[in-house]
């Protein structure tokens, strides 16, 4: 692997741990303050979309 391929791979795990620590945010509020709607799971999925798009670049850039 080349150093830019490095950096690349660096800066889209570094994405994906960003996103993960927002889903780990989001289920701990649910967790002690459950939603009277489902309007608070719009997020987590826009984060979980987010988070396949990451894994969707690094399987390209293989």
């Amino acid at each position: 692997m080349n150093e830019e391929n490095i950096t690349s791979l660096i800066t889209v795990l570094q994405g994906i741990e960003t996103e993960l620590h927002h889903i780990s945010d989001s289920l701990h509020t649910l967790a002690h303050h459950p939603p009277i709607t489902d309007k608070s799971l719009s997020g987590m999925e826009e984060k979980l979309r987010r988070i396949a798009g990451f894994l969707e670049d690094i399987s390209y850039k293989k």
